[in-house]
């Protein structure tokens, strides 16, 4: 019959006792107080305006979540923060979310793509990249940002692939063959300790340029920028706003890369389509009148080198190792 789904899961987590909390992560407060005040599986952590925090922490035989989920109350997202002690083994570990409303199909991120898949009889393994959405057949859009590289999609819920084990991880592999078989299935490389944030988005409908974007925030490390005020008046306007500092014309082209080059003192701009479409649009740098005006295909990548001569900006496309 070929490879088929599960029916159902084989075990699910439960919320932890009291007893099972105290011996997870004891309160300080458990060394000197006489009281012992008990400790609760959920705890709210901060109860502000802008960013609740709460902790809950499930127990599923020897493995334990301890989760935080932050309310973002400008957005209406929350964000998920999971610390996963896996204690199974040659098993899968999938997040379930219910869905209220019947589900028409789900599209995930792919290789400078989206691919759109309907509902299974059965927990189907889909693969995806950084976001996969749950649409209903009335608009309605629910977002999963997060490093899954798997999902499950049927009429009552949604399953997202959190860990592997290895005798999934090595599916559709012929144990005879060697070279495709080598290092595909080391034992329980998924068990200890990991840390994993997510992020889920509510919309009334679909925009994949927001969600597309949204993922590269929660997934992308944070860039510092440090500035050392010399102490002179003339320095307070130094640092001036980088904001909208290069600009595209076009809503559906990003500006992915912004630095400076590496054998030389230009400045390079990389920017990507996510519409699917070619289209032509133009580069802007605040402060100059000179622009770059340039054709990108549908998901493609260029490139482009600016130098500047006097008061005039030169723009010149080059590939993405700058011409090395």
């Amino acid at each position: 019959k070929g490879f088929t789904g599960w029916e159902k899961p084989t075990k699910k987590f439960r919320l932890a006792t009291a007893k099972e909390v105290e011996m997870i992560c004891p309160p300080p407060s458990r060394k000197w107080d006489e009281k012992k005040l008990p400790c609760d599986p959920i705890r709210i952590l901060e109860d502000g305006e802008i960013v609740p925090e709460v902790e809950a922490i499930f127990i599923c035989e020897l493995s334990t979540i301890v989760r935080r989920y932050v309310f973002d109350k400008k957005t209406g997202g929350l964000e998920v923060r999971d610390r996963v002690m896996y204690a199974h083994s040659d098993m899968m570990l999938k997040m379930e979310i219910p869905l209220a409303d019947k589900p028409k199909d789900t599209i995930a991120e792919a290789i400078y793509s989206a691919v759109t898949r309907t509902p299974d009889r059965e927990i189907e393994e889909r693969v995806n990249q950084r976001w996969t959405t749950v649409r209903t057949a009335e608009g309605s859009a629910l977002s999963v940002l997060g490093p899954f590289g798997a999902h499950s999609l049927t009429d009552k819920a949604f399953y997202v692939t959190v860990m592997r084990s290895p005798a999934f991880a090595s599916c559709n592999i012929r144990r005879t063959d060697n070279t495709w078989n080598v290092d595909r299935a080391t034992r329980r490389h998924d068990q200890g300790e990991h840390e994993i944030t997510w992020r889920l988005n509510f919309a009334k409908s679909f925009n994949e340029k927001e969600v597309s974007q949204a993922s590269q925030m929660l997934l992308e490390p944070a860039v510092w920028q440090i500035f050392y005020p010399s102490g002179r008046k003339e320095d307070k306007f130094a640092l001036s706003s980088l904001e909208n500092c290069v600009t595209v014309d076009s809503p559906t082209v990003q500006i992915v890369a912004l630095k400076k080059a590496e054998k030389s003192n230009a400045m390079i701009v990389r920017v990507q389509d996510v519409s699917g479409r070619t289209q032509t649009t133009t580069l802007r740098i605040k402060g100059s009148k000179g622009v770059c005006k340039f054709e990108i295909g549908g998901y493609n990548l260029k490139t482009f080198a600016v130098t500047k001569k006097g008061a005039a900006l030169n723009f010149k496309e080059v590939n993405l190792v700058e011409g090395l």
